[in-house]
C-alpha cells in the first residue's frame, strides 16, 4: 500500500511541477507517459499525436542533463526498487528541467 501511495503522490507532484507546461500525464499509476498537448481529454492513439513532440524532446535533453536518463516521448516507470529519496531526485530534476523550458520561451 506504500508503494501505491508513493505514486500517487509522485505523478501529483510532477503533475503540479508541470505548472503551465500544458502537461498530460498519460497512462496507469507507476507506467506513464509525459506529453505536452493542450487536448482534453485523450482519449485515442490520435489524440496522443497532437503532443508538441519537439518540446517532448527539449524536456527530456533538460532532465538527460541533469542526470535523469528518460526515452524522449516514452514512459516513465516507478517501482518498489525506488526509494522515496529516489523518487524526491527525481521531482527535483523534473522541476529544473520544467524551469528550464519556461525561460527559454
Amino acid at each position: 500500500m506504500q508503494e501505491q501511495h508513493r505514486v500517487a503522490v509522485a505523478r501529483d507532484q510532477l503533475h503540479l511541477l508541470a505548472d503551465d507546461q500544458l502537461v498530460v500525464l498519460v497512462g496507469e499509476d507507476a507506467v506513464f507517459g509525459v506529453r505536452f498537448t493542450d487536448r482534453r481529454p485523450l482519449r485515442t492513439w490520435m489524440d496522443l499525436t497532437t503532443a508538441d513532440k519537439d518540446l517532448g524532446y527539449r524536456w527530456a535533453i533538460e532532465l538527460m542533463k541533469r542526470g535523469l536518463v528518460v526515452n524522449p516521448n516514452e514512459k516513465f516507470y516507478i517501482s518498489i526498487a525506488h526509494s522515496d529519496a529516489d523518487v524526491d531526485r527525481t521531482l527535483g530534476i523534473v522541476d529544473d528541467a520544467f524551469s528550464a523550458l519556461r525561460k527559454s520561451r
